[in-house]
């Protein structure tokens, strides 16, 4: 086999026994070594749902092509389950997969993760069909807030609003405050400035779309618990060319400012600790307020920064994929894209009647 092949083999059955050696008993680890051309070996890797890998080899005389089964597969409960094939080639993030897979498997309920509806946000069924795909750790629930006429399920741990485009009715902002105060999360992505395409006959040419501020009504209560999210659009040299539709209808690939590529994360957080770039769309700056900075019951961090060469427009904006707007004040940036904020919140509904 190839030498990074046999390292990587090397170090996923040193990673799986060492499993074993510490699980007290909890935890049977068996590294098992078959030949690919070995007919019982082979059935004994189906059994196990661990499937052949195809290895090119070349040297400056041969190319030739090998079999490998090279894969981690746990049983547990009368269920077998494989990690992705890439797992067992990569260390990465191995431990993370076993770990994960193990919880999995023996935990008797998932944990409710929910995403909102009401306020125009990306939903499960529209904007996030590969939540559940990709969350498969998590029992993934749609959560209605529309006017808060329902309460919260008591059983969701981590509520998500992705992208509201209309204002949060005063009960539906109580039902979130009242979420955060029993010590829950929230993740939250709010966009600062929104973009629509106005009315009318434009002659057959593409309509012009203009950015607007995104007034939710939750920018007091996110200022009260000590975010600001900023109502403009982060621009920065550091982007990537994306087709966009021009004026005659045909797509033109354009490097736009308004689509960053962020590379700047920070390294301490599990959120984003292993992210290498991401790509946003007419992000906008979000901030830690004065008193949140100072207030010894809370910790803010932040996740994301755009480069120092990045500059922010505010006011009106027209988005015109043929005009790329130059900087307005070059090398004002680095600004916050993502921050965090955790420990002992104050309610925003201290002291007041519950909406009706």
């Amino acid at each position: 086999l190839p030498a990074q092949v046999k390292s990587a083999s090397q170090y996923v059955s040193d990673t799986v026994l060492d499993y074993g050696a510490i699980s007290n008993g909890k935890l049977e680890a068996e590294v098992v070594y078959i030949d690919p051309d070995d007919k019982e070996g082979k059935e004994e890797a189906r059994r196990f749902k661990v499937k052949p890998l195809r290895l090119d080899q070349r040297t400056s005389t041969k190319a030739s092509l090998q079999l490998a089964y090279l894969g981690v597969s746990f049983q547990y409960g009368g269920k077998i389950e494989p990690l992705p094939p890439t797992s067992a080639l990569s260390s990465n993030d191995l431990e993370y997969q076993l770990s994960s897979t193990i919880r999995r498997m023996i935990r008797k309920k998932k944990p409710k993760i929910g995403f909102t509806t009401g306020h125009g946000e990306a939903t499960l069924a529209r904007g996030l069909a590969n939540a559940k795909r990709y969350l498969k750790d998590y029992d993934v629930v749609s959560v209605d807030l529309k006017e808060g006429k329902k309460p919260i399920p008591a059983d969701v741990e981590v509520l998500i609003i992705v992208g509201p485009r209309q204002r949060f009715a005063e009960k539906a902002k109580y039902e979130l405050n009242k979420f955060l105060m029993a010590g829950k999360a929230i993740a939250l992505f709010v966009d600062g400035m929104t973009l629509e395409t106005p009315r009318g006959q434009f002659q057959g040419r593409q309509p012009p779309r203009i950015g607007r501020a995104n007034n939710t009504g939750l920018e007091a209560m996110l200022r009260y618990w000590g975010v600001k999210v900023n109502a403009d659009i982060v621009m920065d040299p550091q982007n990537r060319p994306l087709p966009l539709v021009a004026g005659s209808g045909r797509a033109v690939l354009v490097n736009y400012p308004a689509f960053p590529v962020v590379t700047d994360f920070s390294r301490k957080s599990p959120i984003t600790k292993k992210l290498r770039q991401a790509l946003l769309v007419f992000p906008s700056s979000v901030s830690l307020t004065a008193e949140a900075k100072a207030d010894k019951q809370l910790t803010g961090e932040v996740l994301a920064r755009s480069t120092a060469n990045s500059w922010t427009h505010t006011g009106i904006f027209i988005f015109d994929p043929m005009r790329v707007p130059k900087p307005q004040k070059p090398g004002r940036g680095p600004f916050d894209l993502g921050v965090l904020l955790k420990g002992s919140f104050r309610s925003f509904f201290a002291g007041r009647a519950v909406p009706k």
